[in-house]
């Protein structure tokens, strides 16, 4: 019964994301902006539905664990914390703590990556010219950057060992994210149909 109820689960899992991509996609391709190419269709929905929704998993990731510290602490070191918070955050407000202010700046760069994801995709879906294609490009990595920032050095440059368990949990959504860059990347650099609806 356990491994049914986790087939069920995984099965309509993978349905819904599948279907949150396909009609989006499909009505890119049909009722848009004349995207003549199915691939394209889904880099843009990709670009602008899924890497956000990673975003926002590295965030749900990231916040119970700073919310937990901020009441129980973890094996006596939260005095250090706010010891170090005093000397690096004090004169933005004296109560603030390291981990609060690693969760501000870590939600701003999350949503930076958020919009620039939004950007590239509004570049490949409005603007069709070899020009827009590149900055697209630009704009996809630098949220790719923005990201591995906020999940990978972000923790361990505000909370030391105590942000070890935010990037290891992190992990899988930084390296899904990385692939479908990858994907989206070569798709369009090397697909012959991409370059020709992309004209210089």
């Amino acid at each position: 019964m356990e491994e049914s109820g986790v087939f069920e689960y995984w099965f309509a899992l993978i349905f819904a994301l599948g279907f949150c991509v396909w009609f989006p996609a499909y009505v890119i391709k049909t009722k848009g902006r004349g995207i003549p190419l199915w691939g394209l269709a889904f880099c843009i929905v990709f670009l602008f539905l899924i890497l956000p929704l990673i975003n926002v998993g590295i965030a749900q990731e990231s916040l119970p664990f700073v919310w937990n510290t901020m009441f129980e602490g973890i094996a006596g070191e939260r005095p250090h914390i706010v010891q170090q918070v005093t000397m690096q955050a004090g004169s933005l407000h004296r109560k603030a703590s390291l981990d609060q202010v690693f969760l501000l700046v870590c939600g701003a760069f999350l949503l930076v990556s958020v919009v620039q994801s939004v950007m590239a995709a509004w570049m490949l879906y409005v603007r069709h010219n070899r020009r827009s294609l590149f900055r697209a490009i630009r704009f996809m990595w630098c949220s790719a950057l923005m990201t591995v920032c906020a999940a990978s050095i972000l923790p361990f440059l505000f909370l030391g060992k105590l942000g070890e368990p935010i990037v290891y949990n992190c992990a899988l959504y930084i390296s899904v994210y990385i692939a479908i860059l990858l994907g989206i990347t070569a798709y369009i650099r090397f697909c012959p149909e991409v370059a020709k609806f992309y004209p210089s």
